[in-house]
């Protein structure tokens, strides 16, 4: 009985051939419809002309600019114009109109917008927003560096990223190649994507990519528990202190409704436990700031920003609206520990001022080295010091012909260099182009393994690198010398001295490594310095055994 009545169902759902033939008719329009309208859907994209090429019929270029747009779309209207970083507007196109304006003479390229993320982690917190989600497109970061140029700075300073792209795609890094070209030191942070590898921002080799530093002060706090055990921490708190008598202390984890009740979220702790006393908040998930207005919003006098695993010991002093110590992870766990052990925990916090000439400093600051020891791969140029910098004696100055020789190594084609340098240049096929040949201050050696994990001991691999340093002190002789952490790398400078008779003088040398097989995946680390007595000019060098 059962097999008919599901035969039956069965025969009631056949489809007859009209209705699937109607059916598959309705599937097909659906996804053309679907593809119509992926199809008709405008983006941002940056046009840059070649502003050389413009044509003898039109009396300027933004004719030439607007001609050129309306020729595949006549609805579309330029957003903004370029005429120092680059040359040319950017718009709105579909993907097919893109493509027909791309084939056009005259265009060096039309590049689809890409999303670049403000990089800060202090002021929106602050502000009480949270963690920052603010975005800027290329179009908009683009004007911005134009209108830098324009109003003639020196130094451009810009805090975004956008992940790793090829240099032709990336706007940032042809904008500030241009800017660089013209004399403008570009300054870019490094990002807040660690630690993991390949995360880090801004890697064009012209512009300076930084991290963050500490300075050479402390603002800390105290808490003082009721087993008599005192424990330091950070806090730019001001406001009215607490007594000097203790109050209840509890973890936030305890009085709350929610299952992530520790993090002190908005309308997560139950007031009628938290009033007249001090919270102790785990960090993260969101503003710390907004955790310490929520404990008071709930009735508590202090708060206890306790560090998790994800943060380590690295402590962020910030300006809370409520007595706050900002406690590392060894200190969170003995605090809590106590609190969750003794019947009646008691506590209370104290302000320590600012704490003046700390030592060592400045250091690299906690969030900007969170991943594992370091290599010689990760040795920048340490921080800067300003005094210093003004008297260098002798700079490594790249010039846009050691870029472009760059790119002849990266395989550039000549419509690549002309995009990023403007230049028309086409790089000669009978030349051997290195990248460790660019003038860079430091050196990455790649060194054979001859015979894979185990090494080889009698066989040796030779690279040569040449650098030019200019004068940018006062007549001097400057004689080289090198420290090295192996020997099984021989270093040879020719020559071993350079003698420098006026200002903005330039002077070349050879550095040829010869080094011994090691396992594959050694690294080791040197460094050279060129002296004169008063100045000193280091290079850091890197090896590596593949």
């Amino acid at each position: 009985m059962r097999s008919e009545r599901h035969a039956m169902k069965m025969k009631d759902l056949k489809f007859g051939p009209q209705l699937t033939a109607a059916l598959l008719v309705l599937c097909f329009c659906y996804t053309y419809a679907v593809a119509e309208v992926k199809k008709q859907t405008k983006k941002t994209f940056i046009i840059q002309m070649d502003k050389s090429n413009m044509p003898a019929t039109y009396y300027d270029h933004f004719q030439w600019y607007d001609s050129s747009l309306k020729s595949v779309s006549e609805s579309a209207d330029m957003l903004y114009t370029y005429n120092n970083i680059i040359h040319g507007f950017s718009t709105q196109l579909t993907p097919e109109e893109a493509e027909l304006l791309e084939k056009q003479s005259g265009i060096l390229s039309v590049l689809p917008e890409m999303i670049y993320k403000l990089h800060t982690t202090h002021t929106p917190e602050f502000l009480g927003l949270g963690k920052s989600d603010a975005v800027l497109l290329p179009a908009s970061a683009s004007l911005t560096m134009e209108k830098a140029v324009a109003d003639g700075v020196n130094v451009m300073s810009m805090s975004i990223g956008g992940g790793l792209s090829d240099y032709t795609r990336d706007t940032v890094a042809i904008g500030a190649f241009r800017a660089a070209a013209q004399g403008i030191l570009v300054s870019c942070s490094a990002g807040n994507g660690g630690p993991s590898p390949g995360s880090l921002s801004n890697v064009a080799p012209w512009i300076t990519t930084v991290g963050a530093g500490t300075l050479d002060r402390d603002f800390p706090a105290f808490v003082s528990l009721g087993d008599g055990k005192k424990y330091s921490g950070a806090s730019l708190y001001s406001g009215k202190p607490l007594s000097d008598s203790l109050v209840p202390l509890v973890y936030a984890g305890n009085v709350s409704n929610s299952t992530s009740g520790s993090l002190c979220m908005i309308g997560n702790l139950i007031p009628a436990q938290v009033a007249g006393k001090i919270v102790i908040c785990d960090r993260g998930g969101n503003s710390r700031v907004q955790k310490g207005l929520v404990v008071k919003d709930s009735g508590g006098l202090g708060m206890i920003l306790a560090n998790t695993e994800l943060y380590g010991e690295e402590l962020v002093a910030d300006e809370h609206l409520l007595p706050t110590a900002a406690v590392g992870l060894r200190t969170a766990n003995a605090i809590k520990n106590y609190a969750f052990l003794d019947p009646k925990p008691m506590g209370t916090i104290a302000s320590g001022g600012t704490k003046l000439g700390v030592e060592p400093s400045p250091v690299v600051a906690a969030f900007s080295s969170r991943g594992q020891p370091s290599t010689p791969f990760d040795y920048g140029a340490g921080h800067v010091n300003p005094v210093a910098a003004l008297d260098p004696g002798l700079v490594y100055d790249a010039t846009v012909d050691d870029y472009i020789s760059f790119f002849c190594a990266l395989n550039y084609s000549a419509s690549d260099i002309k995009q990023i340098t403007t230049k028309d240049f086409i790089c000669d096929s009978s030349k051997k182009y290195s990248l460790g040949d660019l003038n860079y201050p430091s050196f990455s050696v790649p060194l054979q393994t001859a015979s894979g994990k185990e090494g080889g001991a009698g066989v040796k691999s030779t690279v040569k690198y040449t650098r030019t340093l200019k004068n940018v002190g006062a007549p001097a002789t400057y004689k080289v010398s090198m420290t090295s952490q192996t020997t099984s790398v021989k270093m040879l400078v020719e020559p071993e001295s350079l003698s420098f008779a006026k200002e903005y003088e330039k002077k070349s040398y050879t550095v040829t490594f010869t080094a011994t097989s090691m396992p594959s995946g050694t690294n080791s680390f040197a460094h050279l310095e060129w002296s004169d007595g008063k100045h000193v000019v280091r290079s850091p060098i890197a090896f590596s055994w593949t």
